[in-house]
Parts: structure tokens; sequence; C-alpha cells
């Protein structure tokens, strides 16, 4: 049996689209903080939105004890994008086993961004995916 590619990647410089969101090109080390912090960036950003696109987030993690965990969904705003991966980190089921208290940060995006920033086995992919 043999596998066949179902999504093409292709690098893409960073640049600015209409509605104020970056495109961003993590295929160079050399700017991989820079990018990390422009997605923050727009990520946190309350005016970015696009009506031209939907939201799709690709979202897991290591639960101790219990195994992995992992949603894919697809949103057309981000701010049901941001309220569903909160929904997910603040569940009390997670607070104990993966160390994390969502409620001691001003915003969702404060609370995913510290969730999935920087931590081990947390994997968090957002792409915008045009809509014709």
């Amino acid at each position: 049996m043999t596998s066949e590619t179902v999504i093409e990647t292709a690098e893409v410089d960073i640049s600015e689209d209409s509605e104020g969101l970056d495109f961003i090109d993590e295929s160079e080390s050399d700017n991989a903080p820079e990018s990390k912090e422009d997605f923050w960036a727009a990520f946190e950003d309350e005016k970015a939105e696009s009506l031209t696109t939907v939201w799709v987030c690709d979202a897991s993690f290591d639960v101790a004890d219990q195994g992995s965990a992992r949603d894919i969904f697809a949103s057309t705003t981000k701010e049901k994008v941001v309220n569903r991966l909160f929904a997910i980190i603040s569940s009390p089921d997670l607070k104990e086993p993966c160390d994390f208290d969502a409620a001691s940060f001003t915003t969702k995006q404060q609370a995913i961004r510290a969730f999935f920033d920087g931590a081990e086995g947390r994997n968090l992919f957002i792409g915008l995916v045009p809509v014709f």
C-alpha cells in the first residue's frame, strides 16, 4: 500500500495581507524567533480577522498518565478558534495533569500562548485557508 501526500506545502515570504494578518515562512531557522512573535502578535490582535478565509486549527499535547490529546477543527472566525482552544486548555480535567491554570491570565489569547509556547509536547498549528 502506498500513501499520497494530501496537503502540499509551500514556502511563503513574510508579507501582510489586506486584513493585517501576517503569513509566515518558518522554513528558515534564522526567522524562527521573529516569526513566532509575529504569529502571537497577530493571534492576540483583536482586529485580526479575514472574511475570505477559513481558520484551520490543529492542537495536540500530552496529558500526564493519560496519553495524548488532539483536536483538529476549522472555523469561520478567529473568535471561535480562540473560544474553542480556551475551552480545551481551561478544562478542569487538564488543570492538574498539565500543571496549568488558565484562570491566572488576563485574556484567552494569553492563556493559549502560555499553554503552547515553549512547552515540550504541546503543538499548535493555526492556518488560514482561502475560500473561493
